[in-house]
C-alpha cells in the first residue's frame, strides 16, 4: 500500500514503512509502538475450563493468554508454532492442551486443573504414524529447557 510517498508492509513481525520508494536511498522503519500486538496464527484452540486462547503462530512459537480475557500471552514453545488442540474432560475433570511446533515438532500435552493452573510437567508423547507403507512408531527427544 502507498500512504504519503511511503510503501506501507505488514506480516507477521509488524507494520514497517519504506521512504523513499522509488530510490535506493530509502529506509524501512517500524510503524507503532511496543503496544501494538502482530501475530500470524494458523492454529487456535480454546481451554474452557481456565477460559484461555491457546495458539500456533508463524515464527514466534506456541502462545496462550496468561489469564481469562487477558490481552498478556505467555511463550510455550519458540520458533514456528504448530497445531495446537484443547480437550476439555466433562465435568470436574482436568484439561488437556496439545501444541506442537512446526512438522508436529516437539509434540506436547500439559495438564491443567479447573482454576487453569498447570498440573505437573510437559508430556511429550510418541507419535504414532501410519501410512502407506506400514505403521511405525516415532520418539522424540524433549527439547532442551
Amino acid at each position: 500500500m502507498i500512504s504519503n510517498g511511503n510503501i506501507v508492509e505488514v506480516d507477521d513481525g509488524g507494520v514497517y514503512r519504506r521512504s523513499l520508494p522509488t530510490t535506493n536511498n530509502g529506509n524501512w522503519t517500524s510503524i507503532g509502538d511496543s503496544s501494538l500486538r502482530v501475530a500470524e496464527l494458523h492454529s487456535v484452540a480454546f481451554d474452557n475450563h481456565g477460559g484461555v486462547i491457546i495458539g500456533g503462530t508463524q515464527d514466534i512459537g506456541t502462545v496462550q493468554q496468561s489469564a481469562s480475557g487477558s490481552m498478556t500471552w505467555d511463550t510455550i514453545n519458540q520458533g514456528d508454532g504448530g497445531v495446537v488442540a484443547v480437550f476439555d474432560r466433562p465435568g470436574a475433570g482436568n484439561s488437556f492442551r496439545y501444541s506442537s511446533a512446526q512438522f508436529l515438532q516437539s509434540f506436547q500435552r500439559r495438564e491443567f486443573n479447573l482454576a487453569g493452573t498447570q498440573v505437573g510437567g510437559s508430556v511429550f508423547p510418541a507419535r504414532d504414524i501410519a501410512g502407506s507403507g506400514g505403521k511405525r512408531s516415532e520418539q522424540h527427544a524433549q527439547p532442551a529447557v
